[in-house]
């Protein structure tokens, strides 16, 4: 069964380049295409996906409100959604661009949601450099090399329950039903939060299989965007306490995942 794997991507091509490098080197044996959706500029984030060939990578640029040289920063569930609605597969990877695996991850989620259908996958380990003390060693290649395991001594590991575990697998007639993230996030995170709490109103809960990844360092927020000074995170925190408890299906009554 096929499984497609969503990177939305903003700015971050070198990080990008970090995260397919290590899909490269554990290249999934399972039937599998990635999409990568810019949502930023016209950079070099399409020549990054052509040096990955074998990797069967679908390129599309969903950032097409910056056109005119004015950045117009939503949610990455936009982008995500988009995936969705042009993936082939009837399993879906939601991840960020920056995971940088360890393991043949992507076959131990998508082999395991067979076997768990009703359940969102997710990896039993995920470092979280905080401090940019992994991720700075791995841009001095570039490509894939295995990490020294002292680097990742002391760190923040795992995933929070509640909230967007970074890279999950689900079934995509799951995402279907309940119309993808909703599209009234527009501001700074939130949308994520949103989405894990609807699925799991309609009965999928977590599911941790061996899988083991880095989320690599980027500015975000360590640099202060989910913070109160900041309008745009105030504004989404605010939609999703009055959302919280409303109906699982959003986004009724328009299009969503409009490329």
């Amino acid at each position: 069964m096929k499984t497609s794997i969503l990177l939305p991507s903003f700015k971050r091509p070198e990080l990008l380049n970090l995260g397919l490098a290590s899909l490269q080197h554990f290249k999934p044996t399972v039937d599998f295409e990635i999409l990568v959706l810019n949502d930023g500029v016209q950079d070099a984030t399409e020549e990054v996906c052509k040096k990955y060939p074998d990797l069967n990578i679908r390129y599309f640029f969903t950032g097409k409100r910056n056109l005119d040289g004015v950045i117009k920063p939503r949610v990455p569930g936009f982008a995500l959604n988009i995936g969705i609605q042009q993936a082939k597969g009837e399993n879906i990877i939601l991840s960020c661009p920056e995971m940088y695996h360890l393991n043949n991850s992507i076959d131990l989620i998508a082999l395991n949601l067979e076997q768990h259908p009703n359940c969102m996958l997710i990896p039993e380990f995920i470092y979280f450099d905080k401090d940019n003390n992994v991720t700075d060693k791995l841009k001095e290649k570039g490509v894939y090399k295995p990490i020294d395991t002292n680097l990742l001594l002391g760190g923040d590991f795992g995933s929070t329950h509640g909230e967007m575990p970074y890279v999950f697998g689900i079934k995509r007639k799951a995402l279907i039903r309940i119309r993808g993230y909703d599209e009234d996030f527009t501001g700074y995170a939130g949308e994520d939060c949103d989405l894990i709490g609807r699925l799991t109103k309609t009965g999928f809960t977590y599911h941790r299989v061996g899988a083991k990844a880095v989320h690599l360092y980027h500015e975000g927020t360590n640099n202060g965007q989910c913070h109160w000074d900041n309008p745009a995170w105030v504004h989404n925190y605010a939609l999703l306490l009055h959302k919280k408890d409303g109906a699982a299906p959003r986004n009724l009554g328009r299009e969503w995942g409009v490329l």
